[in-house]
């Protein structure tokens, strides 16, 4: 590349202004306090203890990726809350005590003990009480519990993530934050460093870890009392976003990667640069104000994004509880007095890109980073067209931001 110089770069992020348009598309799990969802591409099962009863728990179903959604048959005891295993295309859901079922169609079917459950990337399950700490067990897909893992003892809840190489991280009571890797079963494991500093099952307690998610490319996301972010299959951990009194208590991902997150019970916040920023899209939801509780966030195959609001006791207005779904997904949109256009071609590229700035801006630098965040490239310019090398770039995804004095923007660059 040309005109490459080493001196520090600050990188000036454009403004963002709210956009967002959510619609509320059912209102039938308006009666309940929606405890938790399961997913497996477009079928989403979502579960709540029903208000009137306290001791029943209502299901609703979509099987088109949360668009349209029909009721399922109750249960008499509130806290079957759904297991997902997407390998082997089980919902499952427990009471704790007596039993667990799975969903078959729109009806349950009896699958094992009182177990919560996690999946290996190769289909292989693990399974312990959901009640107590209690030992681990292998399973069948039919249920059928097999031999014992190790010595050691947890409560296994009903989320868990999955890293690469068959690694499977649990959280929750009796554990922290661990992971078990399908190669060694016998041996319980934990996240080394947070922030580059040593941690134990203790500390990580505190971070009240509650669920994790992996990007395409391999990254993963926790979230707690925070957002933290590993590069390397979860060994080493980077807080990425931190809110004094409040934990991040959902996150989920689209197919491009982009994360979303429900902060606290008030605020969904959307990341596009790999949890560098976060933006507020909560738009024209209903706020906690009224009582309207941000319960549950997806994402469906189509990359359609859906939020399950809750009043959280009190009477229940129907303003205040519901199913809504962003109706316009890109609706993030960069402030015109901040937002600097330019055109980037040819794109997808393996030899040289140009870069041409509209309304003769000249370009102040130009920032490339990679998936992870790292930055490859930077340079300093003056003008406001320019060619850039990218010959000895390895084939993938890229994010290339130009900045102009106050302005900037940025584009996705693929390096075919």
């Amino acid at each position: 590349m040309k005109k490459i110089y080493t001196a520090s770069l600050t990188i000036l992020i454009s403004s963002l202004s709210i956009a967002q348009t959510w619609t509320k598309i059912s209102g039938i799990l308006d009666s309940s306090q929606v405890k938790g969802i399961g997913v497996i591409n477009n079928q989403i099962l979502a579960a709540g203890q029903n208000w009137a009863s306290g001791s029943v728990t209502d299901y609703a179903l979509s099987t088109d990726g949360g668009n349209t959604w029909s009721k399922l048959p109750t249960y008499s005891f509130a806290g079957y809350l759904p297991n997902v295993l997407p390998q082997n295309n089980l919902t499952i859901c427990s009471n704790g005590f007596t039993s667990s079922k799975k969903l078959v169609g729109s009806t349950w079917s009896p699958f094992s003990g009182a177990y919560n459950f996690a999946e290996f990337t190769n289909g292989s399950i693990i399974g312990s009480t959901g009640s107590y700490p209690d030992t681990v067990y292998n399973f069948s897909s039919a249920g059928v519990k097999g031999t014992k893992l190790g010595n050691y003892t947890f409560k296994l809840g009903t989320k868990y993530g999955k890293g690469a190489s068959n690694r499977v991280f649990i959280f929750g009571y009796g554990v922290g934050f661990a992971y078990i890797d399908y190669s060694n079963l016998g041996v319980l494991n934990f996240p080394a460093t947070l922030d580059g500093v040593a941690m134990t099952q203790t500390s990580w307690d505190l971070k009240i870890i509650s669920d994790v998610i992996t990007t395409s490319s391999g990254v993963l996301f926790a979230i707690g009392d925070g957002v933290f972010k590993s590069t390397d299959n979860g060994v080493n951990w980077t807080t990425v976003l931190y809110l004094s009194g409040t934990a991040v208590s959902r996150i989920a991902k689209n197919s491009s990667d982009e994360l979303f997150i429900l902060a606290g019970n008030s605020d969904v916040r959307k990341s596009s640069d790999l949890g560098a920023t976060f933006t507020s899209i909560s738009g024209n939801l209903p706020s906690t104000a009224i009582g309207a509780f941000k319960t549950e966030i997806f994402v469906n195959p189509a990359n359609e994004v859906f939020v399950i609001l809750n009043k959280n006791g009190g009477a229940i207005t129907g303003l205040n509880s519901g199913i809504y779904k962003l109706t316009n997904p890109i609706g993030i949109e960069e402030n015109s007095k901040t937002k600097l256009a330019f055109n980037l071609f040819p794109n997808p590229s393996n030899s040289v890109i140009n870069i041409e700035t509209e309304n003769n801006n000249s370009i102040t630098t130009i920032i490339i980073t990679d998936v992870l965040g790292n930055t490859v490239f930077s340079e300093t310019n003056n003008e406001n067209t320019t060619q850039l090398d990218i010959q000895n770039f390895n084939k993938g995804i890229y994010f290339i931001t130009v900045n102009s004095g106050i302005k900037s923007h940025t584009q996705k660059l693929i390096i075919n």
